[in-house]
């Protein structure tokens, strides 16, 4: 009886970890080779029908994705509001501000420029009148 050939049983095992690696990273939700800019909004009213992994949406658009939600209690003024943690990818974010090649520090003045010159807000919408579930 012929003896198995260890090193192609080796590179067979090896082969199959490798593709098996490659799959997750491929079809898994997070962006591993990606950066994404944090953001948060603060919510004094009811979010329900918000969750984690709602999208980000501007102009109906997804931009990125709701990552944690906090309740936070004001003890100064006795509120409660919501802390809405979402990010951003940074290349969405650089494609929707230009087409030329612009810098993070530049991206960051322009959203800057948006929020203080022309008013932009976050808001809660819905995205299903049916399931009640919510969007940024």
């Amino acid at each position: 009886m012929k003896q198995p050939n260890a090193t192609l049983i080796g590179t067979f095992v090896l082969g199959a970890i490798a593709l098996l690696v490659l799959s997750i990273l491929m079809f898994s939700k997070h962006r591993f080779f990606e950066s994404a800019e944090q953001k948060v909004a603060y919510f004094d009213g009811s979010i329900n029908g918000l969750a984690i992994g709602a999208p980000v949406k501007l102009k109906g658009v997804k931009i990125g994705s709701v990552t944690r939600i906090v309740l936070q209690f004001e003890v100064k003024d006795l509120i409660f509001r919501s802390a809405v943690f979402f990010e951003l990818p940074s290349r969405q974010l650089l494609q929707m501000v230009t087409n030329q090649a612009v810098s993070r520090d530049d991206v960051d003045m322009i959203i800057k420029r948006l929020i203080e010159e022309r008013g932009l807000r976050a808001q809660l919408m819905p995205q299903s009148l049916v399931t009640g579930q919510l969007y940024l």
